[in-house]
């Protein structure tokens, strides 16, 4: 597992323009690399990666995007596993959703 920092997007960023975008960070087992662009079905707008971390962290800050093992402010999240799949076109997907 690691944790991979990714920006908003809908066309691919070049490295220098990412600054301006908000970052956001998702831990993975999957084998991305900088630069891959990633279709996520809760999201409205795909994402693109911007940094591989070489290992999983458990929380980052929303406000300031900052990654740590440890919890130091109520500003900070967990950061939610990635997980990637094929879709197959013949399959629906869902996810039960109980009370």
């Amino acid at each position: 597992m690691k944790t991979i920092v990714v920006i908003f997007t809908d066309v691919k960023v070049d490295k220098a323009d990412t600054v301006k975008f908000k970052k956001y960070s998702f831990n993975t087992a999957n084998a991305l690399r900088v630069g891959d662009i990633i279709q996520i079905g809760q999201y409205n707008s795909n994402v693109q990666v911007v940094k591989v971390l070489t290992k999983a962290h458990k929380f980052y800050n929303k406000q300031t995007g900052e990654i740590s093992n440890e919890y130091v402010s109520t500003m900070q999240e967990e950061i939610k596993t990635l997980k990637l799949r094929d879709e197959d076109d013949t399959v629906v997907y869902g996810t039960l959703k109980r009370k």
